[in-house]
């Protein structure tokens, strides 16, 4: 048993031995006919470990085809080679030299000429994105919300269906839209007369059931031929009436009843009210009979 271990030990220290006794750190490059050799490999391992444990950076870096390691420095350098690329510890950026300035690309993102993009500090801590187009900012956006640069600064979608706020910083959505159009879109069909031997004078019209925004009006005078239509917003009034087999326009009322040129009854809104609007009568003249009014209400 003694003698078998004794022969397994030598058998393994003449290996050992003939395995590493030409065991150099030369490093050799290889050519098209060379052999592999303990030597020849002995010095290309030891050639490795020594750049990885101790000199693997730009130094020995094949930088000429573009290969380039990064580096971690406590500040920005002075720029000047294309390419380079360094993390800074203290503002937690990456910045890549151009050749010319260090571009923070942990702030940016732009197109290939750099005249388009998203700036996330272009002073340092404002806390603001800022978007380029064409080399012109076009918007910003803070905590108080989006700025365009030629409109008002937005910083709502506004779901508020009834659009009460009138806010200059709120664009509703669709629904919202939608939902205030519907709502809005009231309107109301009635009818009242008016004795024309009454004096000028006010006549309120109720029972509309909201406060309208505009009012067309269909007038005839029963005991004549005279007619007209006529619409009135509050701020503008004006209709067509016929004076006999003649129409023409009147764009200071909304109601005329022309029966000849000293005897007329005309009116126009002079409010609009909770429950439907006010008309302002004038009375030229003498003239008479019974004014029957069609009207719509809008709100």
């Amino acid at each position: 048993m003694k003698k078998k271990f004794l022969l397994g030990l030598l058998g393994f220290l003449v290996l050992f031995g003939v395995a590493f006794a030409d065991q150099i750190s030369v490093y050799h490059t290889y050519t098209a006919t060379d052999q592999v050799t303990n030597t020849k490999l002995n010095g290309n391992v030891s050639n490795i470990v020594t750049v990885v444990n101790g000199n693997l950076d730009n130094d020995n870096a094949k930088t000429s085809s573009g290969f380039r390691f990064y580096e971690s420095l406590g500040s920005t350098p002075s720029a000047g080679t294309n390419g380079r690329v360094v993390y800074n510890t203290s503002e937690k950026s990456w910045n890549v030299d151009d050749g010319s300035a260090f571009n923070n690309f942990s702030s940016f993102i732009w197109d290939k000429d750099r005249d388009t993009k998203i700036q996330t500090e272009e002073s340092a801590d404002e806390d603001f994105l800022r978007f380029d187009c064409g080399g012109t900012q076009a918007a910003s956006m803070s905590s108080v919300g989006l700025t365009l640069e030629n409109g008002a600064a937005i910083n709502e979608f506004s779901t508020d269906l009834t659009l009460g706020d009138s806010s200059n910083t709120a664009v509703p959505t669709e629904k919202a839209v939608k939902e205030y159009i519907d709502s809005r879109t009231d309107i109301y069909v009635g009818t009242f007369t008016r004795d024309e031997g009454t004096a000028s004078g006010n006549q309120s019209v109720t029972g509309v059931g909201f406060t309208p925004r505009a009012v067309d009006f269909y007038a005839t005078d029963a005991d004549s031929d005279e007619v007209s239509w006529g619409a009135d917003d509050g701020t503008t009034a004006a209709c067509v009436y016929r004076s006999g087999t003649v129409f023409n326009a009147d764009t200071d009322d909304s109601i005329r009843i022309h029966q000849d040129a000293s005897n007329i009854y005309e009116g126009n809104i002079n409010s609009f009210d909770s429950d439907g609007f006010t008309v302002a009568w004038t009375r030229t003249g003498g003239a008479s009979g019974t004014i029957t009014v069609v009207y719509i209400a809008y709100d």
